[in-house]
């Protein structure tokens, strides 16, 4: 009987007692993990408990066996605390990465220059406050959109296309292009080009830095007048 197993305090023999009773009391087979103190000792069974009926259809003998897999929960409770640690990495990294989410949106709404992000699709992925306000577009308005849509004509836009390419070994460079605003107001911009690279050492965006200089170059015009 459970309380006559050695080295096994009486609580634990009960709870022992209560699964046979359970078994009884279902009458088929019951598996169940269980933990007994033994000698002092923390031991953990994977346990199976089958009743054996006679030919009168009752229950003579419970038939039980137990695998030792004190190996098996130390290895699940490692793998737990791995799982805990990574979660615990990974929410510090998101804190980390929500920090400089915020501290790179300041910096990025708080240039004096546009600043526009696109992709290889020359498609608008994204712009700062000032871009917004030079080209008079919500801050929402452009994304997705491709980027002819700021120039001054469709021209202009290919000088610009061919302008990259002639370009694209060189980290930065700067060209003066006509852009064209919401309101249709066309002024001449001095574009610096930015090639980013990301952990692969591959580029797959642009970072464009615009600057309305048409007051420079009327003040130009003046001077040669």
């Amino acid at each position: 009987t459970p309380e006559e197993l050695p080295g096994i305090p009486p609580e634990a023999a009960k709870a022992v007692r209560a699964n046979y009773d359970r078994c009884i009391r279902e009458g088929k087979s019951i598996k169940y993990r269980e933990m007994i103190p033994m000698f002092g000792k923390e031991m953990h069974w994977l346990t199976t408990l089958t009743p054996l009926y006679n030919s009168e259809g009752n229950i003579y003998r419970i038939v039980g066996t137990s695998m030792h897999i004190n190996q098996l929960v130390k290895t699940q409770q490692e793998l737990q605390q791995h799982r805990n640690n990574l979660e615990k990495i990974i929410e510090q990294r998101n804190h980390a990465l929500s920090l400089s989410e915020k501290k790179y949106r300041g910096l990025f709404n708080n240039m004096m220059d546009g600043l526009l992000l696109t992709n290889e699709k020359k498609e608008i992925i994204d712009y700062n406050d000032t871009f917004s306000e030079m080209f008079g577009y919500s801050k929402k308005e452009l994304l997705g959109k491709k980027t002819s849509i700021i120039y001054d004509s469709p021209e202009e836009f290919e000088k610009m296309g061919k302008a990259l390419k002639a370009h694209l070994s060189d980290a930065p460079f700067y060209y003066i292009i006509d852009y064209k605003t919401k309101s249709g107001k066309v002024f001449p911009g001095e574009t610096g080009v930015f090639y980013p690279k990301d952990e692969n050492n591959s580029c797959t965006e642009k970072i464009s830095v615009i600057r309305d200089i048409s007051k420079r170059i009327n003040a130009e015009k003046e001077k040669e007048k």
